[in-house]
């Protein structure tokens, strides 16, 4: 009996072993066919992410360029802008170190104060030379403690207008005479002044002409050029 048993036993092993193998093979092989079917899944996931990253990169490139593009259409129309602003200041200057009346102030006494600044130049002026006059910008003081405030006057007459600057050294008590510049233009100019107090530039200068144009002067080689942007300065500096 005993026997019998040990025999069903052993017997009962190897169904057992083989069944296992079976099941371990039929696993095996559910397991490849999944596997390779996932493999094709993802392949193709793979390929279509492929894609999509490549139309992506397409699209910020073309994103890249018409933001490059309206970045310069932008400068360009502030530039056009300012150039047209700038033009419109052709007829007038500003007036600097011109004391404050207390009280108000009318327009016909800023511009009769003008006029009298245009005779001590040295310039004759009709009455109906100025357009208008009046005064902007905030209230400062002098190192009298005098309080001052600038003055835009607009010419009707350029040549009035321009024999008035190029008199202004006999002007005194102060008064300084100025082209009038657009903010852009004022602040490029003292950049560019900055730019030239270093050492290395001593042989340079710029000034804004009588046409309100920034010009950047080689001294040593007396050569000249007009400036719309620090781009034009780099230039310049380079050809010196």
């Amino acid at each position: 009996m005993s026997s019998l048993i040990d025999q069903l036993d052993l017997k009962f092993q190897e169904l057992k072993v083989e069944l296992i193998k079976d099941i371990k093979d039929e696993i095996i092989v559910e397991l490849k066919a999944f596997i390779d079917s996932q493999s094709k899944v993802i392949n193709g996931l793979s390929e279509t992410i492929v894609k999509h990253e490549s139309t992506i990169s397409i699209l910020q490139n073309a994103v890249e360029k018409i933001k490059n593009d309206n970045d310069i259409l932008k400068d360009k129309l502030e530039s056009d802008i300012d150039s047209l602003q700038q033009y419109s200041r052709r007829q007038c200057l500003r007036i600097d170190g011109a004391e404050v009346k207390q009280g108000f102030e009318t327009p016909e006494e800023v511009v009769k104060l003008v006029q009298g600044f245009i005779k001590d130049a040295g310039v004759t002026c009709p009455d109906i030379v100025i357009d208008r006059a009046h005064r902007v910008g905030p209230v400062y003081e002098n190192i009298e403690k005098k309080k001052m405030k600038s003055i835009i006057v607009k010419f009707n007459n350029f040549r009035i207008r321009s024999q008035f600057y190029q008199n202004r050294k006999n002007l005194k008590d102060g008064i300084r005479v100025k082209i009038d510049l657009t903010k852009r233009n004022y602040n490029l100019l003292r950049e560019i002044m900055d730019l030239l107090s270093a050492e290395k530039f001593k042989d340079f200068y710029v000034y804004s002409d009588i046409n309100c144009r920034i010009k950047i002067v080689d001294s040593s080689s007396k050569e000249s050029a007009f400036i719309n942007s620090f781009d034009d300065v780099d230039y310049f500096l380079s050809q010196h």
